[in-house]
């Protein structure tokens, strides 16, 4: 009988040590692939474990003065870690590293790590638009939907893993690729798409504020992973500002959501900051600009954030000459796009005599500009003529025009004033019409005829976009120029495959014209659809050439000049610094 007290001590022992070696380990991720930190994080938050991050290797190393020996490890890792050997580093500092999970190619951590949890909840969306990953977070992490990048497996294997994981629900979330779209169709999946990101982040806060309205708010532009944003809870969601701008659909969702609290991550968008707690009811926003690390009994150390960097849209537009024209009362801006990505783009006008405003206008409806083009765009803007220089006055004109990667999502901003505005008086009489637009398959690229109805010669710059494989593919040719009442024939080299050309079949092309008398002010445009055409050989069905397909080769390229990455900074740790704005 005495035994007995001390038997039921040591059961309860034994099942305190299988309770703490079945516990989560500590997660630690020593990957420079984001998709692999994104993954660590959301295993960390979701199994309520510590989770670190190696973001150079001075950091990396640093990092084991900070963090606590007295959890196990699971270790993270790709093909191209920050340091190498690190599972044997830890080790020697005495770690117990009970895992290592290699991700590789077609072998992603995202997937090993959802089998661990067995999940059987998924966002489905393309990992090429990182910022649609950020916008997630907080709804996959409050409704214990695992996130897949579709691009990690082909889509039968994608479709196939999660119906090895007997998936209950999928959420198909943003832009993904047709072949995807076929792949998971038998799963029926929910789609939400509203055809930009901003309305997609929107439409998730709404479901989030339906099952808990947050009382804090991150602000985040979708370019970087900080471990914050994964701490998402009841209370906390995340909503997608650009660098320079709050789009209408998000600005409208900050006045009616009423959120007093609001955190920006990075001292990146502190001014944007400053305009969000001038122009909404989030009142109180904090910055975070560092972390610290607590070195012992009332010793701090800041550090950097950890940021890890994913891909984005490369986006710079720069406004260049301005006039007025008198004979049109317009005021004609100059655009250039400096990037290999078509951008729409809208702009609020003002013009001044002095500090006096005597007339503004905002330009509608989005104008857009072709990859690398320069655009001229005439507004109308009636303006006495008193108010110019050679009549004795002096007018400013102040352009302000915000741009953005997709129709509606305009978040970056330029601005340039112009004093002393000339005015000229030009009346543009060219008049240009499509004739026939077709693929010649002899001379290996598209045609396209152009007539001048006008008297007089005329400029012009064509763009051509065609999407093959579900992916669009911009041509374009150098200003070119044409008599009066005359013919041009346009040739856009596109070396294309028999399969390439089979998906053309009964798709559109989008010929885009920005043409003018002028040869610096192209101030018209003529868009049209038309659908693919070819001349010579037909197209017959073949397998799919890989080595050959020229269509695929060049909408890879577009794809790999569209997207780039920044570069990653340092730094972990246990809680943030923080400054008021």
């Amino acid at each position: 009988m005495t035994l007995r007290p001390f038997v039921f001590f040591l059961v309860l022992l034994a099942f305190a040590g299988l309770s703490v070696s079945a516990a989560t380990p500590q997660v630690l991720v020593n990957s420079q692939d984001w998709k692999d930190v994104y993954a660590g994080m959301m295993f960390g938050q979701w199994q309520d474990t510590e989770y670190n991050v190696v973001t150079n290797a001075e950091q990396g190393k640093a990092l084991l003065d900070r963090i606590g020996l007295d959890k196990q490890i699971l270790l993270v890792e790709s093909a191209t870690p920050y340091l190498s050997g690190y599972a044997d580093l830890l080790k020697s500092r005495g770690f117990d590293v009970v895992e290592t999970l290699k991700s590789t190619p077609g072998k992603p951590a995202g997937l090993e790590l959802a089998r661990k949890l067995n999940a059987s909840a998924f966002v489905v969306m393309d990992g090429t638009y990182g910022y649609n990953a950020i916008s997630v977070i907080p709804y996959a992490l409050r409704q214990k939907k695992w996130v897949l990048f579709s691009e990690d497996l082909a889509p039968a294997d994608l479709t196939a893993f999660l119906q090895g994981q007997r998936a209950v629900s999928v959420l198909q979330y943003g832009r993904v690729r047709t072949p995807v779209k076929d792949a998971l169709a038998p799963l029926n999946p929910e789609v939400l798409d509203l055809g930009d990101r901003f309305s997609n982040n929107v439409a998730l806060l709404k479901r989030l504020d339906a099952l808990n309205k947050p009382s804090q708010i991150f602000f985040s532009d979708g370019t970087f992973i900080e471990r914050t944003l994964f701490s998402s809870n009841a209370n906390i969601s995340i909503i997608l500002v650009g660098p320079d701008a709050v789009p209408a659909v998000s600005l409208s969702y900050l006045k009616s959501a009423g959120i007093p609290f609001g955190v920006l991550i990075g001292t990146g968008l502190s001014e944007l900051g400053r305009w969000i707690k001038k122009n909404t009811p989030t009142t109180t926003i904090f910055v975070k600009f560092a972390q610290t690390f607590i070195k012992g009994p009332g010793v701090t150390e800041p550090w950097v954030l950890d940021q890890t960097y994913l891909p984005k849209i490369p986006m710079n537009v720069s406004i260049g000459d301005m006039r007025y024209n008198a004979l049109t009362k317009q005021l004609e801006v100059t655009y250039q796009n400096e990037v290999g990505t078509p951008t729409y783009l809208q702009a609020a006008l003002e013009a001044f005599v002095g500090n006096a405003s005597i007339r503004s206008v905002l330009g509608t409806p989005e104008v857009v500009l072709e990859p690398g083009a320069t655009k001229a765009v005439a507004y109308d803007f009636d303006l006495p003529e008193s108010a110019f220089p050679q009549n004795g006055g002096n007018v400013s004109v102040q352009v302000s025009a915000n741009y953005g990667a997709e129709q509606g999502a305009l978040d970056h901003l330029v601005q340039k004033r112009q004093d002393n505005l000339v005015s000229v008086s030009f009346d543009d009489a060219c008049v240009l019409s499509l004739l026939n637009v077709s693929y010649d398959s002899g001379r290996q690229g598209f045609r396209i005829g152009v007539h001048n109805d006008a008297a007089t010669a005329c400029f012009l710059v064509p763009f051509l976009t065609y999407t093959v494989f579900d992916l669009p593919v911009p041509l374009s040719l150098q200003r070119l120029s044409m008599e009066g009442q005359s013919d041009l024939d346009l040739f856009f080299y596109a070396p294309l495959k028999n399969d390439a050309l089979q998906d053309l079949q009964g798709s559109t092309l989008r010929v885009h014209l920005d043409y003018g008398a002028r040869e610096a002010y192209l101030i018209k445009t003529l868009d049209e659809d038309r659908l693919f055409s070819l001349q010579g050989a037909s197209v017959q069905a073949s397998s799919m050439d890989w080595t050959l397909v020229g269509g695929v080769l060049v909408a890879l390229a577009a794809l790999a000049f569209f997207f780039t990455r920044g570069s990653s900074g340092g730094g972990s740790g246990s809680f943030s610094a923080r400054r008021r704005l």
